[in-house]
This record gives structure tokens, sequence and C-alpha cells, in this order.
């Protein structure tokens, strides 16, 4: 029922013939009714109408009933609520997607950086990001001078070795590494 009452009156103001409705209970809960105050205005419509020979102008006057408001207003905001959840819902979905993606070059450097403390020189792509470019080109270089600081490393150990069993005027092995070579 959209009207509590429909009324109608004749040219002087007399009340020829009045509706009253019975309205149905509000869907909307009732904190949302105490919350939101509606102030809504009756509506009203002038008639003319041949009477015998003359026009006559009656008044009709509608009192709406505010609980359609009160349900229109809680149905929009439900469904807004809703709208807002789900955009909410599929802008957090594309965040972290987002955020995976921008952050993989990251992970990458992070794998670099422990094969490298496992012995394992190994070089990453060069990611499109400017700051994430600049880090993997600086891990690859480290990468790599480490691998040859630690090739170099191993041919001098290596050398140092070599001369330190031997003796360098004989050219043969040294009494220490000749009594472990043979006691083994």
């Amino acid at each position: 029922l959209e009207f509590r009452s429909v009324e109608l009156l004749d040219e002087n103001g007399a009340q020829r013939c009045i509706q009253v409705n019975t309205p149905t209970p509000p869907k909307a809960p009732s904190w949302f009714i105490n919350a939101i105050e509606i102030d809504i205005a009756s509506a009203g419509k002038s008639v003319t109408q041949p009477v015998q020979q003359d026009w006559v102008t009656w008044e009709l006057t509608g009192i709406p009933y505010e609980a359609n408001a009160y349900d229109e207003l809680w149905t929009l905001a439900i469904k807004t609520f809703w709208g807002v959840l789900a955009l909410f819902a599929a802008a957090s979905i594309t965040g972290f997607w987002a955020l995976q993606k921008l952050l993989e070059p990251l992970r990458e450097v992070v794998v670099q950086a422990k094969a490298i403390g496992e012995r394992r020189f190994t070089k990453i792509a060069i990611p499109q990001t400017t700051e994430f470019a600049d880090v993997a080109r600086s891990m690859n270089e480290l990468s790599e001078r480490i691998q040859t600081m630690l090739s170099n490393e191993a041919a001098l150990l290596s050398e140092k070795k070599a001369s330190h069993d031997v003796d360098e005027v004989t050219g043969l092995l040294n009494r220490e590494t000749f009594i472990d070579h043979f006691s083994t």
C-alpha cells in the first residue's frame, strides 16, 4: 500500500471521502528506522469536475505510508553493502595478484643470494622494474665476482700447497709430506 490514507475534500473543505489503509509492517529493521529520520510530506492534487452546469474543484490528498520509503532505503542499503563488499573483494584479489607479480624479482634475488651462500653461482633474469633491475644486475655482478675470487683463491691455495709440499732445491717431496704420503 502506497498511502496510509487518501482523502477527498470538496470546494468548501468538507470531507467527501476518506480511505484509510492498514499498513503492512516494514521490512526494514527497527534500528535502521530509528537511525534515519525521513520526513514524508503528503501529496495533494486538485481535481476539477463538472457538476450540473458548473465546474467544481475538489482537493485529493494522500498521506504516504513511510514504511515504503524505509523499505526501499533498506533494500538499497543492502544492495550497496554487497556491491561495495564485492568491489572490495575484487580489489583485494587484484591487489594481491599485482603485489605477488611485483615481488617475484625480489624472491629471485633471495634465491640467488642463498645459492651464492651454497657456492652455486647463478644468474637471474633482469626484470623490467627499474629498481629491481638495478638490484638484479648488482647481484649478478656480485655472483660473478665471488665466483672469480673463489676460483683465484683456490688456484693460489693449490699453488701454495704444492710449493709447501716440495723442496725448492731438490724438487722432491719434503720430509713431512713424504712421511704423510707413505704413512697412509
